[in-house]
């Protein structure tokens, strides 16, 4: 409803947080959804065709990626992807999470657990400044 209402189709957030996976999600689930929070939308990109999803199933362990806007921080927005996304669907999904939310001047903070060796970009490794990634 909040894309629908919005002037270009997009969620405006000063920071924007992604996590991809179990682990990452936990970090996150433990350290910021604790807190109050409205869930935005789901998005379902990557994940495979006969994953059922709902607005009532928002354990971690559903296969499910939801966006929460924290009510004491209403200009944040956290992506919270309790499966890991595919290497090869990785980017594309990133691509149609960012075509819901105008990313200009937002801080977008990316928690994951998959190996550098599987990033994918339209932007050359070598013209990334550091830090890029943080173990």
């Amino acid at each position: 409803q909040e894309i629908a209402e919005s002037p270009n189709d997009c969620i405006e957030c000063s920071a924007l947080i992604v996590a991809i996976g179990p682990v990452a999600t936990g970090f996150l689930h433990t350290y910021l959804l604790h807190q109050d929070s409205d869930i935005l939308g789901l998005l379902s990109t990557g994940l495979p065709e006969n994953t059922c999803n709902t607005f009532q199933q928002t354990s971690p362990a559903d296969n499910t990626c939801y966006l929460h806007r924290l009510k004491a921080a209403p200009s944040v927005i956290l992506c919270q992807c309790n499966v890991d996304v595919p290497p090869e669907m990785m980017f594309s999904w990133t691509q149609q999470l960012f075509s819901c939310i105008n990313i200009h001047n937002t801080y977008v903070g990316v928690l994951a657990s998959a190996p550098v060796s599987d990033f994918r970009s339209s932007v050359a490794l070598s013209d990334i400044t550091v830090p890029f990634l943080r173990g």
